[in-house]
Protein backbone atom coordinates (compact mmCIF):
# COMPACT_ATOMS: atom_id res chain seq x y z
CA UNK A 1 0.00 0.00 0.00
CA UNK A 2 2.91 2.35 0.79
CA UNK A 3 4.40 1.71 -2.67
CA UNK A 4 1.06 2.46 -4.30
CA UNK A 5 0.77 5.78 -2.48
CA UNK A 6 4.34 6.73 -3.36
CA UNK A 7 3.90 5.87 -7.04
CA UNK A 8 0.59 7.71 -7.21
CA UNK A 9 2.23 10.74 -5.66
CA UNK A 10 5.19 10.46 -8.05
CA UNK A 11 2.90 10.17 -11.08
CA UNK A 12 0.76 13.08 -9.96
CA UNK A 13 3.76 15.36 -9.42
CA UNK A 14 5.42 14.45 -12.72
CA UNK A 15 2.21 14.95 -14.69
CA UNK A 16 1.24 18.22 -13.03
CA UNK A 17 4.68 19.65 -13.77
CA UNK A 18 4.36 18.70 -17.44
CA UNK A 19 3.29 21.63 -19.62
CA UNK A 20 1.95 19.16 -22.19
CA UNK A 21 -0.29 17.58 -19.55
CA UNK A 22 -1.57 20.97 -18.45
CA UNK A 23 -2.43 21.89 -22.03
CA UNK A 24 -4.07 18.49 -22.61
CA UNK A 25 -6.25 18.79 -19.50
CA UNK A 26 -7.26 22.33 -20.45
CA UNK A 27 -8.19 21.34 -24.00
CA UNK A 28 -10.05 18.25 -22.81
CA UNK A 29 -12.15 20.29 -20.39
CA UNK A 30 -12.84 22.96 -23.02
CA UNK A 31 -13.86 20.33 -25.56
CA UNK A 32 -16.06 18.64 -22.97
CA UNK A 33 -17.75 21.92 -22.02
CA UNK A 34 -18.40 22.75 -25.67
CA UNK A 35 -19.86 19.28 -26.24
CA UNK A 36 -22.23 19.78 -23.30
CA UNK A 37 -23.23 23.21 -24.64
CA UNK A 38 -23.72 21.84 -28.16
CA UNK A 39 -25.88 18.92 -27.04
CA UNK A 40 -27.97 21.10 -24.74
CA UNK A 41 -28.52 23.77 -27.41
CA UNK A 42 -29.60 21.14 -29.97
CA UNK A 43 -32.14 19.57 -27.62
CA UNK A 44 -33.31 22.95 -26.31
CA UNK A 45 -34.02 23.91 -29.90
CA UNK A 46 -36.12 20.76 -30.42
CA UNK A 47 -38.00 21.42 -27.16
CA UNK A 48 -38.64 25.01 -28.27
CA UNK A 49 -40.01 23.78 -31.61
CA UNK A 50 -42.35 21.37 -29.83
CA UNK A 51 -43.50 24.10 -27.44
CA UNK A 52 -44.25 26.40 -30.36
CA UNK A 53 -46.16 23.66 -32.19
CA UNK A 54 -48.19 22.84 -29.07
CA UNK A 55 -49.19 26.50 -28.77
CA UNK A 56 -50.06 26.59 -32.47
CA UNK A 57 -52.17 23.42 -32.14
CA UNK A 58 -54.09 24.86 -29.18
CA UNK A 59 -54.63 28.13 -31.07
CA UNK A 60 -55.99 26.36 -34.16
CA UNK A 61 -58.31 24.15 -32.10
CA UNK A 62 -59.66 27.19 -30.27
CA UNK A 63 -60.15 28.98 -33.59
CA UNK A 64 -62.02 25.98 -35.01
CA UNK A 65 -64.19 25.77 -31.92
CA UNK A 66 -65.06 29.47 -32.05
CA UNK A 67 -66.35 29.07 -35.62
CA UNK A 68 -68.77 26.27 -34.71
CA UNK A 69 -71.95 27.70 -33.17
CA UNK A 70 -74.31 24.74 -33.63
CA UNK A 71 -74.15 20.98 -34.05
CA UNK A 72 -72.48 19.97 -37.31
CA UNK A 73 -71.26 16.98 -39.29
CA UNK A 74 -68.39 15.12 -37.54
CA UNK A 75 -66.35 14.92 -40.75
CA UNK A 76 -66.37 18.72 -40.94
CA UNK A 77 -64.54 18.83 -37.62
CA UNK A 78 -62.43 15.73 -38.27
CA UNK A 79 -61.08 17.06 -41.57
CA UNK A 80 -59.88 20.22 -39.81
CA UNK A 81 -58.53 18.61 -36.66
CA UNK A 82 -54.78 18.12 -36.59
CA UNK A 83 -53.31 16.60 -33.45
CA UNK A 84 -49.65 16.89 -32.49
CA UNK A 85 -47.92 13.56 -31.95
CA UNK A 86 -44.52 14.24 -30.44
CA UNK A 87 -41.38 12.45 -29.38
CA UNK A 88 -39.79 14.90 -26.92
CA UNK A 89 -36.10 14.41 -26.22
CA UNK A 90 -35.19 12.58 -23.04
CA UNK A 91 -33.03 14.28 -20.43
CA UNK A 92 -30.01 12.28 -21.60
CA UNK A 93 -30.48 13.09 -25.29
CA UNK A 94 -28.34 16.21 -24.79
CA UNK A 95 -25.37 13.95 -24.04
CA UNK A 96 -25.91 11.53 -26.93
CA UNK A 97 -27.98 13.02 -29.76
CA UNK A 98 -27.85 9.84 -31.83
CA UNK A 99 -30.50 9.77 -34.59
CA UNK A 100 -32.64 12.65 -33.34
CA UNK A 101 -31.24 15.03 -35.96
CA UNK A 102 -32.21 12.59 -38.73
CA UNK A 103 -35.63 11.18 -37.80
CA UNK A 104 -38.71 13.37 -37.30
CA UNK A 105 -39.67 13.94 -33.70
CA UNK A 106 -43.16 15.37 -34.30
CA UNK A 107 -46.14 14.64 -36.55
CA UNK A 108 -49.44 16.36 -37.24
CA UNK A 109 -52.02 13.56 -37.34
CA UNK A 110 -55.54 13.56 -38.73
CA UNK A 111 -57.98 10.69 -38.48
CA UNK A 112 -57.34 9.28 -41.97
CA UNK A 113 -54.50 8.31 -44.36
CA UNK A 114 -51.74 7.86 -41.80
CA UNK A 115 -49.40 6.66 -44.58
CA UNK A 116 -49.35 10.03 -46.34
CA UNK A 117 -48.92 11.91 -43.07
CA UNK A 118 -45.87 9.87 -42.05
CA UNK A 119 -44.22 10.31 -45.45
CA UNK A 120 -44.54 14.11 -45.35
CA UNK A 121 -42.47 14.32 -42.17
CA UNK A 122 -39.26 12.56 -43.24
CA UNK A 123 -36.24 14.77 -42.56
CA UNK A 124 -32.55 14.34 -43.24
CA UNK A 125 -29.96 17.10 -43.35
CA UNK A 126 -27.10 15.95 -45.63
CA UNK A 127 -24.64 18.28 -43.92
CA UNK A 128 -25.59 16.84 -40.52
CA UNK A 129 -25.29 13.30 -41.83
CA UNK A 130 -21.79 14.09 -43.01
CA UNK A 131 -20.45 15.90 -39.95
CA UNK A 132 -22.34 14.15 -37.15
CA UNK A 133 -22.84 15.62 -33.70
CA UNK A 134 -20.22 16.92 -31.30
CA UNK A 135 -21.93 15.80 -28.10
CA UNK A 136 -20.45 14.48 -24.85
CA UNK A 137 -20.74 10.88 -26.09
CA UNK A 138 -18.45 11.85 -28.98
CA UNK A 139 -15.89 13.29 -26.57
CA UNK A 140 -15.94 10.21 -24.33
CA UNK A 141 -15.70 7.76 -27.23
CA UNK A 142 -13.31 9.55 -29.60
CA UNK A 143 -11.28 12.09 -27.60
CA UNK A 144 -10.70 10.41 -24.25
CA UNK A 145 -8.88 7.36 -25.74
CA UNK A 146 -6.42 9.80 -27.31
CA UNK A 147 -5.94 11.39 -23.90
CA UNK A 148 -5.29 7.96 -22.36
CA UNK A 149 -2.83 7.16 -25.15
CA UNK A 150 -0.99 10.46 -24.61
CA UNK A 151 -0.63 9.67 -20.90
CA UNK A 152 0.31 6.03 -21.29
CA UNK A 153 2.32 5.39 -24.44
CA UNK A 154 5.61 5.60 -22.47
CA UNK A 155 4.33 3.90 -19.35
CA UNK A 156 7.47 1.82 -18.73
CA UNK A 157 9.55 2.65 -21.80
CA UNK A 158 9.78 6.26 -20.63
CA UNK A 159 11.21 5.15 -17.29
CA UNK A 160 13.60 2.83 -19.06
CA UNK A 161 14.74 5.47 -21.55
CA UNK A 162 15.06 8.10 -18.80
CA UNK A 163 17.16 5.79 -16.63
CA UNK A 164 14.72 5.88 -13.70
CA UNK A 165 13.37 2.32 -14.03
CA UNK A 166 16.38 0.80 -12.25
CA UNK A 167 15.95 3.34 -9.45
CA UNK A 168 12.31 2.34 -9.03
CA UNK A 169 13.19 -1.35 -9.07
CA UNK A 170 15.72 -0.82 -6.27
CA UNK A 171 12.67 -0.59 -4.00
CA UNK A 172 10.75 -3.72 -2.96
CA UNK A 173 8.50 -3.58 -6.05
CA UNK A 174 8.43 -5.46 -9.36
CA UNK A 175 8.11 -4.07 -12.88
CA UNK A 176 4.66 -5.67 -13.15
CA UNK A 177 3.50 -3.90 -10.02
CA UNK A 178 4.83 -0.60 -11.35
CA UNK A 179 2.94 -1.14 -14.60
CA UNK A 180 -0.36 -1.95 -12.92
CA UNK A 181 -0.09 0.94 -10.46
CA UNK A 182 0.69 3.37 -13.28
CA UNK A 183 -2.21 2.25 -15.46
CA UNK A 184 -4.56 2.28 -12.45
CA UNK A 185 -3.56 5.88 -11.81
CA UNK A 186 -4.24 6.81 -15.44
CA UNK A 187 -7.61 5.08 -15.43
CA UNK A 188 -8.61 6.87 -12.24
CA UNK A 189 -7.45 10.21 -13.64
CA UNK A 190 -9.31 9.74 -16.95
CA UNK A 191 -12.47 8.47 -15.30
CA UNK A 192 -12.31 11.29 -12.74
CA UNK A 193 -12.27 13.90 -15.51
CA UNK A 194 -15.09 12.10 -17.33
CA UNK A 195 -17.08 11.90 -14.10
CA UNK A 196 -16.62 15.63 -13.58
CA UNK A 197 -17.90 16.35 -17.11
CA UNK A 198 -20.88 14.00 -16.78
CA UNK A 199 -21.88 15.49 -13.41
CA UNK A 200 -21.44 18.97 -14.88
CA UNK A 201 -23.65 17.97 -17.83
CA UNK A 202 -26.29 16.64 -15.43
CA UNK A 203 -26.33 20.00 -13.64
CA UNK A 204 -26.21 22.21 -16.75
CA UNK A 205 -28.80 20.20 -18.70
CA UNK A 206 -31.09 19.78 -15.69
CA UNK A 207 -31.06 15.98 -15.96
CA UNK A 208 -33.05 14.07 -13.37
CA UNK A 209 -30.79 11.59 -11.61
CA UNK A 210 -31.91 7.99 -11.94
CA UNK A 211 -30.46 4.58 -12.80
CA UNK A 212 -29.45 5.91 -16.22
CA UNK A 213 -26.58 7.80 -14.58
CA UNK A 214 -25.19 4.59 -13.12
CA UNK A 215 -25.45 2.79 -16.46
CA UNK A 216 -23.77 5.71 -18.23
CA UNK A 217 -20.87 5.81 -15.77
CA UNK A 218 -20.51 2.02 -15.87
CA UNK A 219 -20.28 2.07 -19.68
CA UNK A 220 -17.72 4.89 -19.49
CA UNK A 221 -15.65 3.07 -16.87
CA UNK A 222 -15.61 -0.14 -18.91
CA UNK A 223 -14.75 1.70 -22.12
CA UNK A 224 -11.79 3.41 -20.45
CA UNK A 225 -10.76 0.07 -18.92
CA UNK A 226 -10.78 -1.39 -22.44
CA UNK A 227 -8.32 1.25 -23.62
CA UNK A 228 -6.16 0.78 -20.55
CA UNK A 229 -6.07 -2.92 -21.49
CA UNK A 230 -4.87 -1.96 -24.98
CA UNK A 231 -2.17 0.19 -23.37
CA UNK A 232 -1.12 -2.80 -21.25
CA UNK A 233 -0.80 -5.02 -24.33
CA UNK A 234 1.32 -2.52 -26.27
CA UNK A 235 3.57 -1.71 -23.31
CA UNK A 236 4.13 -5.40 -22.66
CA UNK A 237 5.78 -5.66 -26.08
CA UNK A 238 8.68 -3.83 -24.38
CA UNK A 239 9.54 -1.65 -27.34
CA UNK A 240 10.56 2.01 -27.35
CA UNK A 241 8.19 4.92 -26.75
CA UNK A 242 7.92 5.87 -30.43
CA UNK A 243 6.81 2.37 -31.34
CA UNK A 244 4.27 2.39 -28.53
CA UNK A 245 2.86 5.77 -29.60
CA UNK A 246 2.41 4.79 -33.25
CA UNK A 247 1.01 1.38 -32.32
CA UNK A 248 -1.57 2.89 -29.96
CA UNK A 249 -2.58 5.54 -32.49
CA UNK A 250 -2.93 2.85 -35.15
CA UNK A 251 -5.09 0.80 -32.79
CA UNK A 252 -7.25 3.87 -32.10
CA UNK A 253 -7.76 4.43 -35.84
CA UNK A 254 -8.75 0.79 -36.36
CA UNK A 255 -11.13 0.50 -33.39
CA UNK A 256 -12.70 3.96 -33.51
CA UNK A 257 -12.79 4.68 -37.25
CA UNK A 258 -11.99 1.72 -39.52
CA UNK A 259 -14.04 -1.05 -37.91
CA UNK A 260 -17.22 1.05 -37.39
CA UNK A 261 -16.91 2.27 -40.99
CA UNK A 262 -16.59 -1.28 -42.31
CA UNK A 263 -19.58 -2.36 -40.18
CA UNK A 264 -21.68 0.47 -41.61
CA UNK A 265 -20.60 -0.37 -45.18
CA UNK A 266 -21.53 -4.02 -44.65
CA UNK A 267 -24.91 -3.14 -43.15
CA UNK A 268 -25.66 -0.67 -45.95
CA UNK A 269 -24.87 -3.35 -48.51
CA UNK A 270 -26.41 -6.42 -46.86
CA UNK A 271 -29.54 -4.66 -45.59
CA UNK A 272 -30.08 -2.08 -48.29
CA UNK A 273 -33.62 -0.72 -48.23
CA UNK A 274 -35.48 -0.41 -51.55
CA UNK A 275 -35.34 3.07 -53.09
CA UNK A 276 -37.51 5.46 -51.12
CA UNK A 277 -38.97 6.62 -54.39
CA UNK A 278 -40.69 3.21 -54.79
CA UNK A 279 -42.72 3.82 -51.64
CA UNK A 280 -43.48 7.39 -52.68
CA UNK A 281 -44.73 6.23 -56.07
CA UNK A 282 -46.86 3.51 -54.47
CA UNK A 283 -48.45 6.04 -52.13
CA UNK A 284 -49.19 8.38 -55.02
CA UNK A 285 -50.54 5.62 -57.26
CA UNK A 286 -52.85 4.20 -54.58
CA UNK A 287 -54.19 7.66 -53.80
CA UNK A 288 -54.89 8.40 -57.46
CA UNK A 289 -56.78 5.10 -57.73
CA UNK A 290 -59.19 6.25 -55.04
CA UNK A 291 -60.23 9.28 -57.07
CA UNK A 292 -60.20 7.40 -60.37
CA UNK A 293 -62.95 5.09 -59.06
CA UNK A 294 -64.89 7.78 -57.25
CA UNK A 295 -67.80 7.80 -59.73
CA UNK A 296 -68.02 4.00 -60.04
CA UNK A 297 -71.19 3.13 -58.08
CA UNK A 298 -70.46 -0.61 -58.17
CA UNK A 299 -66.99 -0.01 -56.72
CA UNK A 300 -68.50 2.20 -54.01
CA UNK A 301 -70.90 -0.55 -53.03
CA UNK A 302 -68.15 -3.20 -52.91
CA UNK A 303 -65.96 -0.89 -50.82
CA UNK A 304 -68.81 -0.30 -48.37
CA UNK A 305 -69.40 -4.05 -48.08
CA UNK A 306 -65.73 -4.71 -47.42
CA UNK A 307 -65.60 -2.09 -44.68
CA UNK A 308 -68.76 -3.45 -43.07
CA UNK A 309 -67.22 -6.94 -43.10
CA UNK A 310 -64.06 -5.60 -41.48
CA UNK A 311 -65.84 -3.31 -39.01
CA UNK A 312 -69.51 -4.26 -38.48
CA UNK A 313 -70.08 -1.08 -36.50
CA UNK A 314 -69.20 0.94 -39.63
CA UNK A 315 -71.92 -0.47 -41.87
CA UNK A 316 -72.65 2.30 -44.38
CA UNK A 317 -76.01 3.98 -44.75
CA UNK A 318 -75.91 5.21 -48.34
CA UNK A 319 -78.86 7.53 -47.83
CA UNK A 320 -76.88 9.96 -45.68
CA UNK A 321 -73.46 11.56 -46.20
CA UNK A 322 -72.49 8.76 -48.56
CA UNK A 323 -69.60 10.49 -50.36
CA UNK A 324 -67.65 11.11 -47.16
CA UNK A 325 -68.29 7.58 -45.94
CA UNK A 326 -67.00 6.13 -49.19
CA UNK A 327 -63.82 8.21 -49.04
CA UNK A 328 -63.17 7.20 -45.42
CA UNK A 329 -63.65 3.55 -46.33
CA UNK A 330 -61.20 3.93 -49.19
CA UNK A 331 -58.70 5.69 -46.91
CA UNK A 332 -58.89 2.76 -44.49
CA UNK A 333 -58.06 0.23 -47.22
CA UNK A 334 -55.48 2.64 -48.62
CA UNK A 335 -53.50 2.42 -45.36
CA UNK A 336 -54.08 -1.35 -45.30
CA UNK A 337 -52.61 -1.81 -48.80
CA UNK A 338 -49.57 0.32 -47.99
CA UNK A 339 -48.91 -1.26 -44.58
CA UNK A 340 -46.77 -4.13 -46.00
CA UNK A 341 -44.52 -1.62 -47.79
CA UNK A 342 -43.94 0.37 -44.59
CA UNK A 343 -43.40 -2.87 -42.67
CA UNK A 344 -40.78 -3.90 -45.22
CA UNK A 345 -38.78 -0.71 -44.69
CA UNK A 346 -39.15 -0.96 -40.94
CA UNK A 347 -38.11 -4.61 -40.79
CA UNK A 348 -35.00 -3.96 -42.87
CA UNK A 349 -33.96 -1.07 -40.64
CA UNK A 350 -34.63 -3.04 -37.46
CA UNK A 351 -32.66 -6.01 -38.83
CA UNK A 352 -29.83 -3.64 -39.66
CA UNK A 353 -29.97 -2.24 -36.13
CA UNK A 354 -30.01 -5.71 -34.58
CA UNK A 355 -27.09 -7.02 -36.65
CA UNK A 356 -25.20 -3.77 -36.05
CA UNK A 357 -25.52 -4.29 -32.31
CA UNK A 358 -24.09 -7.81 -32.62
CA UNK A 359 -21.23 -6.63 -34.84
CA UNK A 360 -20.55 -3.84 -32.36
CA UNK A 361 -18.59 -6.35 -30.31
CA UNK A 362 -15.84 -5.95 -32.92
CA UNK A 363 -15.38 -2.34 -31.89
CA UNK A 364 -15.62 -1.11 -28.32
CA UNK A 365 -16.23 2.39 -29.70
CA UNK A 366 -19.28 1.32 -31.75
CA UNK A 367 -20.54 -0.76 -28.84
CA UNK A 368 -20.27 2.13 -26.39
CA UNK A 369 -22.00 4.49 -28.83
CA UNK A 370 -24.90 2.02 -29.07
CA UNK A 371 -25.13 1.89 -25.28
CA UNK A 372 -25.16 5.68 -24.97
CA UNK A 373 -27.82 6.04 -27.69
CA UNK A 374 -30.00 3.40 -26.04
CA UNK A 375 -29.70 5.10 -22.65
CA UNK A 376 -30.50 8.48 -24.22
CA UNK A 377 -33.39 6.95 -26.25
CA UNK A 378 -31.98 8.37 -29.47
CA UNK A 379 -31.48 5.12 -31.40
CA UNK A 380 -33.40 3.72 -34.37
CA UNK A 381 -35.49 1.35 -32.27
CA UNK A 382 -36.80 4.17 -30.16
CA UNK A 383 -37.81 6.09 -33.29
CA UNK A 384 -39.90 3.13 -34.43
CA UNK A 385 -41.44 3.00 -30.96
CA UNK A 386 -42.51 6.59 -31.56
CA UNK A 387 -44.04 5.65 -34.93
CA UNK A 388 -45.91 2.79 -33.25
CA UNK A 389 -47.27 5.27 -30.72
CA UNK A 390 -48.30 7.55 -33.61
CA UNK A 391 -50.14 4.61 -35.21
CA UNK A 392 -51.86 3.80 -31.91
CA UNK A 393 -53.05 7.38 -31.53
CA UNK A 394 -54.17 7.56 -35.16
CA UNK A 395 -56.32 4.47 -34.56
CA UNK A 396 -57.84 6.18 -31.52
CA UNK A 397 -58.64 9.29 -33.59
CA UNK A 398 -60.11 7.16 -36.35
CA UNK A 399 -62.43 5.28 -33.99
CA UNK A 400 -63.66 8.54 -32.48
CA UNK A 401 -64.62 10.18 -35.80
CA UNK A 402 -65.54 7.06 -37.80
CA UNK A 403 -68.03 6.05 -35.11
CA UNK A 404 -69.84 9.36 -35.34
CA UNK A 405 -69.75 9.52 -39.14
CA UNK A 406 -70.87 5.97 -39.93
CA UNK A 407 -73.54 5.96 -37.21
CA UNK A 408 -74.94 9.25 -38.55
CA UNK A 409 -74.28 11.16 -35.34
CA UNK A 410 -73.83 14.90 -35.20
CA UNK A 411 -70.83 16.62 -33.68
CA UNK A 412 -71.90 18.63 -30.66
CA UNK A 413 -69.99 21.50 -29.11
CA UNK A 414 -69.39 19.42 -25.99
CA UNK A 415 -67.65 16.81 -28.18
CA UNK A 416 -64.65 19.11 -28.59
CA UNK A 417 -63.55 18.05 -25.12
CA UNK A 418 -63.77 14.38 -26.16
CA UNK A 419 -61.44 14.63 -29.17
CA UNK A 420 -58.47 12.37 -28.32
CA UNK A 421 -55.24 14.06 -27.24
CA UNK A 422 -51.86 12.42 -27.62
CA UNK A 423 -49.98 11.50 -24.45
CA UNK A 424 -46.37 10.51 -24.89
CA UNK A 425 -45.55 7.15 -23.32
CA UNK A 426 -41.90 6.74 -22.47
CA UNK A 427 -40.51 3.34 -23.40
CA UNK A 428 -38.59 1.71 -20.53
CA UNK A 429 -34.95 0.84 -21.10
CA UNK A 430 -34.90 -2.80 -22.11
CA UNK A 431 -32.37 -5.62 -22.10
CA UNK A 432 -30.43 -4.06 -24.99
CA UNK A 433 -28.50 -1.95 -22.48
CA UNK A 434 -27.71 -4.99 -20.35
CA UNK A 435 -26.51 -6.91 -23.40
CA UNK A 436 -24.35 -4.00 -24.52
CA UNK A 437 -22.76 -3.68 -21.08
CA UNK A 438 -22.08 -7.43 -20.98
CA UNK A 439 -20.43 -7.37 -24.42
CA UNK A 440 -18.33 -4.37 -23.42
CA UNK A 441 -17.31 -6.18 -20.23
CA UNK A 442 -16.36 -9.21 -22.34
CA UNK A 443 -14.16 -6.98 -24.53
CA UNK A 444 -12.43 -5.63 -21.42
CA UNK A 445 -11.83 -9.16 -20.09
CA UNK A 446 -10.35 -10.25 -23.44
CA UNK A 447 -7.86 -7.38 -23.78
CA UNK A 448 -6.86 -7.56 -20.12
CA UNK A 449 -6.48 -11.32 -20.37
CA UNK A 450 -4.13 -10.90 -23.34
CA UNK A 451 -2.16 -8.16 -21.56
CA UNK A 452 -1.73 -10.17 -18.35
CA UNK A 453 -0.64 -13.30 -20.23
CA UNK A 454 1.92 -11.26 -22.15
CA UNK A 455 3.31 -9.96 -18.85
CA UNK A 456 4.05 -13.47 -17.55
Amino acid sequence: MKNIRLLFKYEAISLVRSRLFQVAIGLLLLVGLYAIYYGKSEMDQQRAVLKEIRADEAKKMESLRSKISTDTLPNVIGNRTFRLVENPPSDWASLSIGQRDIFPYQLYVRYYTLSRQIMTTEIANPEKLLTGNFDLAFVLIYIFPLFIIALSYNLISGEREGGTLSLLLSNPISESQITYIKIAFRWLLSFGIALFLVVLAVIICGIKIDNTLLWWLLATALYFAFWIGIVLIINNLKRNSSFNAFSLLGTWIVIVIVVPTLINLYLASAYAAPPRNDLTQAIRHEFEEIWAKYDDKNHRYQTAQKLAAKYPEYKSDTSYNWEDKYMLAEYDFYDERLAPLFAKYQNINLQKESVGQKLGVLSAAALTQQIFNTLAQTDTRYHYHFLEEAGRFHAEMKVFFYTKIFQNKTFKLADFEQIPKYEFKKKPINNETNNGILMLLLSVIVVWGIGIMMKK
